[in-house]
Order: structure tokens, then C-alpha cells, then sequence
């Protein structure tokens, strides 16, 4: 789970400044679309663990996915926006699909909706930014389970944002 995490935090994905503040939960905001590059690959040719470092690794997210009812022998693969950016990229990086790139290269656009996000992110995209000038804010990173019940210690600073830390 941390290799996702670190992902995103390496694609450097922005979420809406409109989220800062927020006191009560609006999933919908959480909503963008990303352009990313794709490549339509043979399934027996899909070799992802050698690509790891290329594809589009997101939190709930598959990179590899079909195209059923279109084909069932083929799959399309996507990559990450930051790191291919045309053919010539993605072919010096895997020689091995250049066919299938020369094929079938060409970019669509997923919507990252608020499930594709860590809750650290989320947390930290709706704090405002001056609430850890000072000093570092629990933001629910620290806590103990009784059952299924979450306990947290939430600091005097972000006990208006409660409610939406704990959904």
C-alpha cells in the first residue's frame, strides 16, 4: 500500500484549492480528470512487473485494464503522464512493446475521484495551510483501534475539522 502512496505524491497531483477548509465532506470536489498516455498490449505480453516504474500507479486505481467487449486478447495499459509524454519516450523505456506503440499509442482521460486519494492527502488538502506552521498537526496518522472503533488525539487547532476527520 505504501508504493501507492508514494506514488501519488511523486506524480505530484494538486488537488483543488476550493477543498481548503472545508468542514463538511463533499466527495464530488475531490473529482478531476487527468490526461494519461495508453497502450492497447496483447495479454500475453503484459509483463507489469518490469514496467513498474512507467505505469500509472494511483490509490484504488488499476493501471492494467480491459477492453472487453471490444477485444479479449488485448489490454490497455496505462502510463504514467509524468514520465511518458510521447512514443519515442515509451519505447526507449520498454523497446520490447514497440510495435504495440507504434500500433496503438495515444492518450485518454480518467476522472481521479476522492477514493484514488490517501487519507493523508485528503486530510491535508482540507487543512488549512496555516494550521502547521507552527508545529506539525496530528492529523489522524496517530491512533489507537478498540474493536472497530478509531480513537484519535486531535489538537485544539483542528477540532472544528472533527467531523470530517472522522468520516
Amino acid at each position: 500500500m505504501y508504493k501507492f502512496i508514494q506514488s501519488l505524491r511523486n506524480m505530484h497531483l494538486k488537488l483543488p484549492l476550493s477543498l481548503k477548509g472545508m468542514t463538511k465532506l463533499d466527495r464530488n470536489q475531490f473529482n478531476q480528470t487527468i490526461t494519461v498516455p495508453f497502450v492497447n498490449i496483447p495479454n500475453e505480453c503484459i509483463q507489469t512487473s518490469k514496467w513498474k516504474h512507467s505505469l500509472l500507479v494511483l490509490y484504488s486505481f488499476k493501471s492494467v485494464r480491459d477492453l472487453q467487449p471490444i477485444s479479449k486478447t488485448h489490454k490497455q495499459v496505462l502510463f504514467d503522464p509524468e514520465i511518458i509524454h510521447t512514443k519515442e519516450d515509451i519505447i526507449k523505456i520498454i523497446p520490447s512493446i514497440t510495435k504495440y506503440v507504434e500500433e496503438s499509442f495515444d492518450f485518454t482521460e480518467i476522472i481521479l475521484t476522492y477514493e484514488n486519494y490517501s487519507i493523508d492527502q485528503i486530510i491535508k488538502a482540507i487543512l488549512p495551510d496555516d494550521l502547521g506552521k507552527d508545529k506539525p498537526i496530528n492529523t489522524g496518522s496517530g491512533y489507537s483501534l478498540i474493536g472497530h472503533i478509531a480513537h484519535f488525539n486531535l489538537k485544539d487547532a483542528v477540532l472544528p475539522y472533527k467531523y470530517i476527520i472522522g468520516e
